[in-house]
């Protein structure tokens, strides 16, 4: 049976009077790719973030191998660098070098040797396609390769977990592959990823699981085949209408 790391129960979210996340369920396994998908504002950023703390429940609970996350003397520090982030807006250090911006986590968060560090940046970096790059700052670079870097920089910190927050979303359409092709030889690895996404064919075709999200609901959960193929919704089947001819 696959090994459980994530699991969310009865999740909430609410700013101000408005619910944002609704009593959220959620089961993530040991090298599972789970895509989330729905239209705007319904939840999927503000459920990846509550994974993290990033925005902190109001309700229910997030356990990470069983544990806590919000239980007292929790190490979050270090939850975070297992449970990695990739935001849309890339969050890399201009001031720094492709290769500092992977290094310097490393030492700082992990304490890692820096000769160690540089080792494991530079693998990751070729790993991404972006070793041709290491002496280069990130305004030097296109969108999709900034992106890129921001991929190695969470990959070389050692995750159990990655999390990417529409990743593809502040990019230009032809820079998307690129990055979308990056997460998918990523996946190949077993690495364990949610990707919050509106690239339908990647969530059809990389995700083991698909989670459709609606008014900060879980609308419906799946199978690509099932969600793609046979949703049982109507709010997810007038959601994929609109994608069925390119998907």
């Amino acid at each position: 049976m696959p090994e459980t790391i994530l699991e969310v129960q009865n999740l909430r979210k609410t700013f101000g009077s408005h619910e944002v996340l609704r009593d959220i369920n959620l089961t993530v396994t040991k090298g599972e790719v789970l895509s989330i998908i729905g239209r705007s504002g319904s939840g999927k950023s503000t459920l990846l973030r509550g994974l993290n703390l990033l925005e902190p429940p109001t309700g229910g609970k997030v356990l990470f191998h069983g544990a806590d996350v919000q239980a007292e003397g929790f190490n979050l520090a270090q939850y975070r660098a297992k449970v990695g982030m990739v935001f849309q807006s890339f969050n890399l250090f201009n001031n720094l070098t492709v290769l500092d911006n992977v290094v310097v986590p490393q030492v700082t968060v992990l304490k890692r040797d820096q000769a160690a560090a540089k080792t494991h940046a530079l693998e990751v970096l070729k790993q991404l396609g972006m070793d041709p790059y290491v002496h280069a700052k990130p305004a030097q670079l296109s969108g999709g390769q900034q992106q890129r870097v921001a991929i190695a920089r969470a990959v070389a910190m050692d995750p159990e977990v990655l999390l990417f927050d529409e990743p593809t979303s502040a990019l230009d359409p032809e820079m998307v592959d690129d990055v979308l092709n990056a997460m998918t030889d990523l996946a190949k690895t077993g690495l364990t990823m949610l990707v919050v996404t509106h690239e339908m064919q990647f969530a059809r075709d990389v995700s083991d699981t698909v989670l459709f999200m609606n008014e900060g609901i879980v609308a419906e959960q799946g199978t690509p085949d099932q969600i793609f193929g046979h949703p049982q919704e109507t709010v997810t089947q007038d959601f994929l209408k609109r994608y069925l001819n390119r998907v």
